[in-house]
């Protein structure tokens, strides 16, 4: 429920992690 992963680059910090 983070607005963080509601972002389009939310995807992209998983890749980062």
């Amino acid at each position: 429920t983070d607005p963080l992963w509601q972002l389009p680059g939310a995807h992209l910090e998983q890749y980062l992690s």
